[in-house]
């Protein structure tokens, strides 16, 4: 009976890193949410029809849409953003696990007990004569709430963040 469960788990292994690009896939009530794996490297880039100028007098509107506090601002590198923001149920009038997995525990969802502590930073770039690219990084962690012990869990993204942070700009700068 081990052997047979050894060779199931190992089975499921190799099926599980067969070379996939596809990000797990996670059903929440009901809806299909693919997230990207936590700790990757992979930024989310858009290409807006803007000036980098207008883009980034826009940025801080958007930021304060979102309800994130802008705590990085780098005008020469043009990168704004918050390196450390403490995110409670919602982002933006959304519920964060609309924007973030980061997994489960015996009363449910970890962006529902949890402090989910977000990195998000925008970089505007220019992408030729009247374009702008849009490079947003978005890193979080779930953290105990009320100072219990444990160390932090990494969370997924879902890309929605990043998305809506590309259209709330496109849509200023219109």
């Amino acid at each position: 009976m081990r052997a047979i469960a050894i060779l199931l788990v190992t089975a499921m292994l190799g099926c599980a890193s067969g070379g996939s690009e596809l990000p797990p896939r996670v059903l929440t009530a009901g809806e299909a949410v693919d997230f990207r794996v936590a700790g990757s490297a992979e930024n989310a880039q858009a290409s807006l029809a803007a000036l980098p100028d207008e883009v980034w007098r826009a940025l801080p509107q958007v930021f304060e849409q979102l309800q994130i506090p802008v705590s990085h601002v780098d005008a020469q590198g043009r990168v704004i953003g918050n390196r450390r923001y403490v995110a409670r149920r919602t982002v933006g009038g959304e519920s964060i696990q609309r924007y973030f997995n980061c997994g489960s525990g015996v009363t449910g969802p970890l962006t529902a007990t949890h402090d989910v502590v977000v990195s998000v930073l925008v970089q505007v770039l220019p992408d030729g004569d009247a374009a702008t690219r849009l490079q947003t990084s978005v890193e979080a962690t779930a953290q105990s709430r009320g100072g219990a012990s444990g160390h932090p869990v990494p969370c997924g993204s879902s890309g929605r963040l990043e998305g809506r942070i590309a259209a709330l700009t496109q849509e200023a700068v219109e």
